[in-house]
């Protein structure tokens, strides 16, 4: 090996830092809890977050309900978390109502709202059929003018969009409730969010139902839960700050094995700022030299920045150093 040491010992020296440094860490429960999924290293991995804090407690190898589970079972003093921040996968919310019964689940308003964005897709697609190979062609370019918000558009991009929902009326009336929708989900308050949303959902035209079926069914079996995000509209800023880690997250994956991105997230020392690791060698050949001396923990991890990961992977480090921790 490059460093004086073979492969197995180099994993050996890994396991039994991680080891040593799971068995010490303890996660500070916090009040409000985030489940979310980062694609890593090839795959979807399981991501807990302090939404509050914006910053990433854990990350496990996938989303299945057994690895959830694990996380929840050495999860102490439970009962600090009062709200949970989730996507609508109904395994999430059977493990949160077990082990957390009295936490109030919240489906951030990304989730939900970006279903009208689909129905309007579903809707382009079906338009796209009955046009020209040139029509398809371009439509399939202007996609991203008609999911962009309208007040964001140039001046360019709305005659374009002016052009295509003058020609299909359905397209047009989508497209229109697509951004009602949205405007509902910048209200304040819940009773006035809910009334104008009764009053959306009978504009929905018959012709237009099958698009929308998927979000009429997630507000039919999510309803409290989606609404609950007008009595705790915190969830911006953190999902802002992990929809951008998700854009750039693939990078920290580029030769390195989930376990070790993993152990780098969580178990790099805080004091230093950034770690700049050499190119070139066995992948997992970090481990034995990436990881200075143990050093006296704090009681409670309180998790790792987010906008410090997304700060690193952007000047092309690694990954940080720089954690949380209480007292």
């Amino acid at each position: 090996a490059e460093i004086g040491v073979d492969e197995k010992t180099i994993r050996n020296v890994f396991n039994e830092y991680v080891e040593r440094e799971e068995k010490k860490r303890v996660i500070l429960a916090p009040y409000w809890l985030g489940i979310d999924e980062l694609k890593i290293a090839g795959g979807y991995r399981g991501v807990f977050s302090n939404v509050k804090d914006r910053c990433i407690l854990d990350l496990i190898p996938n989303r299945k309900k057994v690895e959830v589970v694990k996380f929840f079972k050495k999860l102490p003093e439970k009962e600090r978390v009062e709200l949970v921040c989730m996507d609508m996968w109904t395994p999430y919310k059977e493990i949160v109502n077990e082990h957390l019964p009295k936490a109030q689940v919240v489906v951030d308003k990304f989730h939900f709202i970006r279903m009208a964005s689909d129905a309007l897709e579903a809707v382009r697609k079906d338009v796209r059929a009955d046009l020209s190979d040139r029509q398809r062609r371009q439509l399939m370019h202007d996609r991203f003018i008609l999911l962009r918000r309208k007040r964001d558009l140039e001046a360019k991009d709305l005659i374009l969009l002016d052009s295509w929902l003058g020609s299909f009326p359905l397209l047009k009336e989508t497209y229109e409730l697509k951004e009602e929708l949205y405007d509902i989900w910048e209200l304040k308050d819940r009773k006035e969010a809910e009334k104008q949303y009764a009053n959306w959902q009978t504009k929905i035209p018959a012709d237009g139902l099958f698009a929308f079926r998927p979000l009429l069914t997630a507000m039919q079996n999510w309803r409290n839960e989606i609404f609950a995000y007008f009595d705790h509209q915190a969830t911006n800023a953190y999902t802002e700050s992990l929809n951008g880690l998700m854009k750039l997250a693939n990078r920290m994956g580029r030769g390195y094995s989930f376990e070790v991105i993993r152990a780098r997230i969580l178990y790099a020392p805080e004091n230093a700022k950034t770690t700049t690791l050499r190119r070139g060698i066995l992948r997992d050949q970090q481990a034995y030299y990436m990881f200075p001396p143990t050093r006296p923990r704090p009681d409670y991890f309180s998790g790792v920045k987010i906008s410090t990961l997304v700060t690193a992977i952007r000047n092309d480090h690694f990954l940080p150093i720089s954690t949380c921790y209480s007292e």
